[in-house]
């Protein structure tokens, strides 16, 4: 039987944790074991499974209160329904067994909400309790004022209704943590706008670099669609959540939906 791990994660700590140079790898808040990176083939579902996961969750606000009508939807499966936040700002999903597993993007919206888009894992992971899957408890989704206002502090302009931003934050474990200098690229790169943390975990216009201990970048006016984010010198592994293997092992893949946030969180090894 596979039932659903419990993980509970806000955007609103996420985005603490990828401003902030921190070990995102050691936050308590995550539940099991980092996320697996996948295989980026289309999987199938397997003819001999049956049956499908439950998944639930929360839509809620920065200060907690929930959101109505928030639509939850997997971004490279469109063909399974959306789920949809009642008053109380919980929802209900249905997903297939999927053979081999999958990571999902999971993307969120409500209106007069910046949308988030993340990746979850469906590998199951045995317990003694039976075999398990993630999902993500909790999304709270920043006003799309507060969020201009942030990026005003950092020199960059809210996109247009046809862009999307992506979020990453590095954390690193080595001695050393992230190479003297590092930068952060991403492809396609068309117009992408870009801000770095200061040494505090705030967006600085006159940061260009990552933090030694890592930090965050933030990319505005991105191209909506598959991405590939890259740091040359790091051998990129997973951090909060489960990861596209990249084209080397110093990037990784994403896919970023029009007026939303994709949230991404990797180590530097």
């Amino acid at each position: 039987m596979i039932v659903r791990r419990r993980s509970s994660l806000s955007l609103s700590r996420l985005l603490a944790l990828t401003l902030t140079c921190s070990a995102c790898a050691d936050d308590g808040e995550i539940d099991g074991p980092d996320a697996q990176v996948l295989d980026a083939g289309r999987p199938r579902l397997d003819a001999g499974a049956s049956g499908s996961v439950p998944v639930d969750g929360v839509i809620q606000r920065l200060d907690g209160g929930p959101i109505e009508g928030a639509r939850v939807c997997i971004v490279n499966h469109p063909e399974i329904g959306c789920g949809v936040s009642r008053a109380d700002g919980g929802y209900e999903m249905e997903l297939p067994v999927w053979s081999p597993p999958e990571a999902l993007a999971v993307h969120v919206a409500a209106p007069g909400r910046t949308g988030a888009t993340v990746l979850v894992d469906t590998s199951p992971t045995r317990s003694q309790s039976g075999l398990f899957t993630a999902w993500i408890d909790t999304l709270r989704l920043e006003d799309e004022a507060t969020l201009v206002e942030r990026l005003k502090q950092a020199a960059l302009r809210y996109p247009a209704p046809d862009k999307a931003f992506v979020m990453l934050g590095v954390s690193s474990d080595r001695p050393d943590g992230v190479p003297a200098g590092a930068t952060v690229s991403i492809t396609p790169s068309a117009g992408a706008q870009v801000a770095y943390t200061d040494e505090a975990g705030r967006l600085d216009p006159a940061q260009r670099t990552l933090c030694a201990k890592g930090g965050g970048v933030l990319f505005g006016e991105v191209t909506p669609g598959p991405f590939e984010v890259s740091i040359p010198g790091c051998r990129i592994a997973s951090s909060i959540f489960s990861l596209w293997d990249g084209s080397q092992p110093s990037a990784t893949r994403g896919t970023a939906v029009a007026g939303s946030v994709t949230y991404m969180a990797v180590a530097c090894r």
